[in-house]
């Protein structure tokens, strides 16, 4: 039987490498059987029969106090969890290996990582003295006057080819009033800008990158991390990728998909 003085806690991290996982789920028995302040569960424990795989996740995340995300490995499916955390406001705990190295490039023209503060582990011991120590569970606090005079926001990738031009002349024939965020304006996109964007908008469009674009990564983590802001928080979402790219499974359903460009 739950105690009515735990705190639920979800543990979002890559399913990849193997190891690294290993020492999260070690981490939660350690948690388990050393206090009964926390209770920790991680996506490997949801019940996906017969329902969409991102529903249980999701259901976690709202029901949870706190989301702790393992950013050693920058992943879409844990930046998209991060982000909807956030949208929902629950505090969000970022963890990283201290025995990896980490991709700085990504990481950089991302963007969105780099004013979020994070705690570093070396093994499961380490990681659960750390979760247990937490005594803060307030979220980021976050203005929701919405810009009446430009509610919609888009997020634009550098790479501007055919389709994302046509997307936002089709945006323009509709007269919608847009903010943007344009990497060729501002390099990167910093967390609290994204959330204040979206927080503001009635209305968000994420284009997502096929993989083989040189921007594709940057792009893409910030549209992960755009897109589930706007899901946590209930704004009108429109996410597009052209036909024949990869969707991560946390907004796969979520993606409209399209093969001609007219589709638009």
């Amino acid at each position: 039987m739950r105690n009515d003085r735990e705190t639920s806690v979800f543990i979002a991290y890559p399913s990849r490498p193997d190891d690294l996982g290993a020492t999260i789920e070690d981490t939660i028995l350690v948690c388990r059987t050393t206090s009964r302040s926390l209770h920790l569960e991680s996506w490997r424990h949801n019940d996906i029969a017969g329902r969409p795989l991102v529903t249980p996740i999701r259901n976690k995340i709202k029901k949870a106090r706190l989301l702790v995300a393992d950013i050693t490995s920058l992943n879409l499916n844990v930046t998209y969890e991060i982000g909807y955390a956030i949208g929902r406001r629950k505090r969000v705990i970022l963890i990283r290996s201290k025995l990896r190295e980490i991709d700085t490039d990504l990481r950089r023209k991302a963007g969105i990582f780099d004013t979020l503060g994070y705690l570093d582990y070396e093994n499961s011991q380490d990681l659960a003295n750390k979760l247990l120590a937490i005594a803060d569970f307030s979220p980021i606090k976050v203005e929701t006057k919405i810009n009446t005079s430009m509610p919609l926001f888009i997020l634009l990738p550098e790479s501007k080819t055919n389709w994302i031009i046509h997307l936002i002349a089709r945006v323009k024939k509709t007269r919608l009033y847009y903010r943007t965020f344009d990497p060729d304006e501002q390099v990167i996109l910093p967390v609290m800008t994204a959330i204040q964007n979206v927080a503001s908008s009635h209305g968000v469009i994420v284009p997502f990158l096929e993989t083989d674009l040189l921007d594709s990564g940057p792009h893409n983590l910030r549209g992960a991390f755009v897109a589930s802001v706007a899901h946590g928080m209930g704004k009108h979402v429109l996410l597009v990728q052209k036909h024949g790219s990869d969707i991560p499974l946390d907004y796969r359903d979520d993606v409209k998909v399209f093969g001609r460009q007219r589709q638009l």
